[in-house]
């Protein structure tokens, strides 16, 4: 997600130096750099909640985990619906860069499905 957001971060800054005055591109801007540390923290909660489940396997860990990977789908779908909303206002040089963002989000969500997936199954 990091690196997704850096991709999309660097289409937007790209495209801001042409378009300085665009407020829709500077909020992405903002929004984009705030991804990492959300992205991290949830890594985090969900490495605990992984944890827990293995050692107790309780249903009660269960939906712990699967409420971590809910947190990180969110994650994920706000930043594919960013990059929707600010696509037609990005440069055409910086295409590249926007759909290498949308690749990483895509691979975070195929993982993003799979862990959950695993976890519902033990439910």
């Amino acid at each position: 997600m990091a690196l997704a957001a850096a991709c999309a971060s660097k289409a937007v800054a790209i495209s801001l130096k042409h378009a300085p005055d665009d407020l829709d591109l500077k909020a992405a801007l903002a929004s984009f750099a705030k991804i990492p540390q959300s992205a991290l923290a949830n890594a985090d909660g969900d490495s605990v909640a992984f944890e827990e489940f293995m050692r107790s396997g309780t249903p009660t860990a269960i939906n712990e985990l699967v409420r971590e990977g809910e947190d990180m789908a969110e994650l994920i779908a706000r930043l594919g619906s960013q990059l929707d909303q600010i696509e037609p206002r990005i440069r055409a040089n910086m295409m590249g860069d926007l759909s290498a963002a949308r690749s990483l989000i895509d691979a975070a969500r195929s993982i993003q499905q799979r862990n959950e997936g695993e976890a519902l199954r033990r439910r």
